[in-house]
Formats: C-alpha cells, sequence, structure tokens
C-alpha cells in the first residue's frame, strides 16, 4: 500500500491522469495492491468509478463513531486553516464554533432534500453527512456484490488490533499473523474537547442513521455514544 492517500477517484485532477499513473504508486512485485483513500466512500461518483475501472476489487470500509468522528473532522479543518489559509481545500470559517458549522450542514441537507451525496452539491467541509454510513453501504452494494465488502469497527480494531488485522487477511485470502507491532497514527490533538451537551445532541441527530447501520450489520455498536 502506498503511505499517502492517493485520492485518485475522488479528485478529477488525480483521476486525468489515467489508470497508468494510479497504478504506478504501487510496488509491482506485490500480487495483492491495495490504498486507503477514506473519502472514496462519501462520493457516489467515486464507487462508480471504482467499479468501472476494478470491478473485483475487494472493499474495507473502517467506520468510527459518527459523533466522534465529526468533531475530529472539525479539529482537522481548523488545524489545516490556520496552516493554508486560501489555499486549504477544507478551509472552514474559523469564528464559527462546532455545533454553528453543524448546523450549516443541517441547512443544506435541509436544501438537498433526498438528493444522493456528491461533490457537485454537498461541499467537502460537511461534517454531519459523512457520518450517514448507511448511505454509502447502499450505494457501494448498488454496484458491488456483498462479499467484496467488509465493514470494520475502528474502536474494536484498536482495542484488538490483531485480531481484526487477522479478519481483514482473511477477508483478502492471505495468511493470518502471529503477531504484530501496534502503530497508533494521525492521533489528532484538539484545541479543545467536544462539550457534552454537544455530543448529546449530536448522538441526537445521528440515532436513527445509526439503527439503519445496527440493522444491517445484525448487531448494536456499544461502543458507540449512540
Amino acid at each position: 500500500m502506498p503511505t499517502a492517500e492517493l485520492h485518485f477517484f475522488n479528485k478529477p485532477s488525480n483521476f486525468s491522469k489515467g489508470k497508468a499513473w494510479y497504478e504506478g504508486n504501487f510496488d509491482s512485485s506485490y500480487p495483492i495492491k491495495g490504498e486507503k483513500t477514506p473519502s472514496y466512500s462519501f462520493y457516489p461518483s467515486a464507487i462508480t468509478s471504482i467499479h468501472a475501472m476494478y470491478p473485483a476489487v475487494k472493499i474495507i470500509l473502517m467506520l468510527r463513531d459518527p459523533v466522534t468522528r465529526a468533531f475530529s473532522q472539525y479539529n482537522h479543518m481548523r488545524q489545516q486553516t490556520r496552516k493554508l489559509g486560501d489555499e486549504c481545500y477544507l478551509k472552514v470559517d474559523l469564528r464559527k464554533s462546532f455545533r454553528e458549522l453543524i448546523q450549516e450542514d443541517m441547512s443544506r441537507e435541509d436544501a438537498l432534500g433526498e438528493e444522493p451525496v456528491a461533490l457537485a452539491n454537498t461541499p467537502p467541509q460537511t461534517m454531519l453527512r459523512r457520518g450517514y454510513y448507511m448511505e454509502q453501504i447502499e450505494h457501494i452494494l448498488t454496484l458491488f456484490p456483498r462479499d467484496q465488502l467488509l465493514v470494520v469497527i475502528q474502536e474494536r480494531y484498536n482495542k484488538d488490533m490483531l485480531k481484526h488485522n487477522n479478519v481483514i487477511l482473511e477477508y483478502l485470502g492471505l495468511n493470518p499473523l502471529d503477531t504484530m507491532e501496534e502503530v497508533h497514527e494521525h492521533k489528532r490533538s484538539y484545541e479543545e474537547e467536544m462539550g457534552e451537551d454537544d455530543k448529546k445532541w449530536l448522538a441526537g441527530l445521528y440515532k436513527n442513521e445509526n439503527e439503519k447501520l445496527f440493522e444491517f450489520l445484525g448487531e448494536r455498536i456499544q461502543e458507540w455514544t449512540t
């Protein structure tokens, strides 16, 4: 796997470079290759392009509590905006609070109605809708069979990386590991912790979406806020 997120299928500037450029990012000596760009699942056009180019690909979707995911994105956008200014792809108004930005997302949703998520009509800065996981899963399954999608819960993965990596390896048809070194990357430092009121409020917004996911998985995710 390349170290960086490739953003080939969700950024036109990269997709226009073509399949040869994309495959040039992989070490050809490995029989099984993959990459990690989490935002692919959010854009139906990216999933459609993946299917068109690699219909037999195996997808691994790692999901975390949408409440803490949204707050992590909020902090990331603020940090990137301070660092890059107007050049920031995820530029956000630093004067606005976490709740104010979520409320902006809600107002956009009211305008979108039942339209599917798409780069053309949903700003990449949205924090709320990125946590609507069943919306993303349902689109993936319109194109790929169920046995080409593995859902991994991040909070459980973090507690026992060896166990869950072996689940992933089995899914990919690879041999299991006996041991592994656990490495935690991208651990974000926050300017402030999420307030309990905001946490409960956001958990309420995600309740119906999470119920759809629990029904699909056939179990409740007790580690999540809802």
